[in-house]
C-alpha cells in the first residue's frame, strides 16, 4: 500500500521494484504456472485516491478452472465466482461519456516490418530456419537452411547474407520509432521485434532522450501506452540499432521506468502541464499485461 504517490519517485521506486519481484517470484513456482497464460500487476488507488494499492489480477478461467479442481465442489466454487463477480459490479461505474474536443487525424499505412527492411537476418535465423534473399535471381536465390554460421559463411557469397530479408513496400511509410531488438520465440529462433509506434499516436518521447515514449490509446482498455523507446543508446543511422529491447517482465522491476513514471510523467506532464494543476491526480490505474494471452 502506498499512501502518497507523490511522494519521493526514487523511495516508491524500490518499493515497487519489491514488490514485482515477488509477483513475478510467485508466477514462477510451478504450481502457479497455469496463471502465467494471462495476468496484470496493477497500481489502483483507492479510499478516494488517498492510497495506491499494488495488485495482481489472474485470468479468471484459469482462477475457476484451478479453485474447482483443488475443491472437487463444484457448487461452491460457482458461488464463490457469482460472489467476486457481484463485487465487482458493485465496484464498478461505466465511465461517463466525454465528447470529443478534437477531430480525428488518419492513420497513414505504416510498415509493419521495418527492421526486416532495413537490417540483415539475426545470426541466429539463420542455424535452421530458412531464408530467402529478396530481389534475387537463379542460382542466388537459395534457401539457407540447417547450417551453422561457419558453414554459411564459406558456402554462399557474402552479399547474400547482407541483405535485408524483406523488401519495403514503398506504398507504406517508414515508421519514426521502431524496435530491431531480439524478441524470444517459444517454438523458433529469435527473431526481430519489429515492434513500431506510429507518428500520429506519440505524445511525448519521440527522441529518446528520457529512455521511454508514450502512445496514444491504441484499443478500449488503455489511455496512454508507455514503453521503453527502442532507440535510447542509438541513434537511427547504419552503423546503430534501435535494439532497446524491454518486454514487460523487465519493466515492472526496472528502477528508472517507475521513477520517470512517479517523478515526471505523473506529477509533472499530467498533473502540471496539462491538468494545470486543476487535478490531482489525473491517473485511474497503472496496469502491465503479463503471461501470453489477454485480460
Amino acid at each position: 500500500m502506498i499512501s502518497d504517490i507523490f511522494g519521493p519517485p526514487t523511495i516508491l521506486a524500490e518499493g515497487l521494484i519489491k514488490m514485482g519481484n515477488k509477483c513475478l517470484e510467485f508466477m514462477d513456482k510451478k504450481e502457479n504456472r497455469n496463471f502465467q497464460v494471462a495476468y496484470q500487476i496493477e497500481l489502483l488507488p483507492n479510499n478516494n485516491q488517498k492510497e495506491w494499492e499494488y495488485a495482481i489480477q489472474l485470468d479468471p478461467v484459469t482462477w475457476f478452472d484451478m479453485l474447482y479442481n483443488l475443491s472437487g465442489d463444484l457448487p461452491n466454487t460457482l458461488k464463490a465466482a457469482r460472489s467476486y463477480v457481484n463485487s465487482v459490479q458493485r465496484k464498478y461505474k461505466l465511465p461517463a461519456p466525454i465528447e470529443p474536443t478534437m477531430n480525428s487525424i488518419p492513420s497513414k499505412i505504416y510498415c509493419g516490418h521495418h527492421a526486416d527492411c532495413k537490417y540483415c537476418p539475426p545470426p541466429e535465423s539463420n542455424k535452421k530456419n530458412v531464408w530467402k534473399a529478396p530481389s534475387l535471381k537463379g542460382e542466388n536465390l537459395k534457401c539457407i537452411r540447417d547450417m551453422n554460421p561457419k558453414r554459411i559463411i564459406h558456402n554462399y557469397p557474402k552479399f547474400l547474407l547482407e541483405r535485408p530479408s524483406k523488401n519495403h513496400n514503398s506504398n507504406h511509410e517508414e515508421p519514426p520509432v521502431f524496435c530491431v531488438g531480439m524478441a524470444p520465440q517459444q517454438i523458433r529462433f529469435p527473431r526481430y521485434c519489429n515492434w513500431y509506434v506510429e507518428k500520429e499516436r506519440i505524445v511525448i518521447g519521440e527522441d529518446g532522450k528520457d529512455g521511454w515514449i508514450c502512445v496514444s490509446q491504441q484499443d478500449d482498455v488503455r489511455e496512454i501506452l508507455i514503453c521503453s523507446h527502442p532507440g535510447t543508446y542509438n541513434t537511427y543511422d547504419k552503423n546503430t540499432r534501435p535494439n532497446n529491447h524491454k518486454t514487460n517482465k523487465h519493466l515492472v522491476i526496472d528502477r528508472n521506468l517507475w521513477i520517470w513514471v512517479l517523478g515526471y510523467f505523473m506529477s509533472t506532464y499530467l498533473v502540471e502541464n496539462i491538468c494545470k494543476q486543476q487535478i490531482k491526480n489525473p491517473v485511474e490505474l497503472l496496469r502491465s499485461t503479463l503471461g501470453n494471452g489477454n485480460l
